[in-house]
């Protein structure tokens, strides 16, 4: 069963994902924020990242760095969600390899 990490600081979006993806068949690892998100993603190896963008104490742009960096973590697919909107910020996301 693949493996995906949702990491989201909002439980609304946090449930609505897993739901959803729980009801596809997928295992689901949820985490509140950018720095358990990737202690998560260390031990847990995910193929799929889904990750907020603006979160506290480490945005999403940092987890996506982190993770990329991280030999056994840089082929992960990594999903940048922001739920609040667009507001043109692509760059950074292929920048980092999201």
């Amino acid at each position: 069963m693949n493996q995906i990490l949702i990491i989201d600081d909002d439980p609304a979006i946090q449930l609505l994902l897993k739901r959803t993806l729980k009801s596809q068949g997928y295992d689901v690892t949820v985490a509140s924020d950018g720095e358990v998100g990737l202690a998560n993603a260390q031990q847990i190896r995910p193929a799929m990242v889904i990750c907020d963008w603006v979160m506290p104490r480490m945005n999403g742009l940092e987890v996506c760095r982190a993770i990329k960096n991280t030999a056994d973590l840089s082929t992960t697919f990594f999903y940048f969600a922001d739920f609040l909107g667009f507001r043109g910020r692509p760059g950074k996301g292929f920048r980092c390899r999201g």
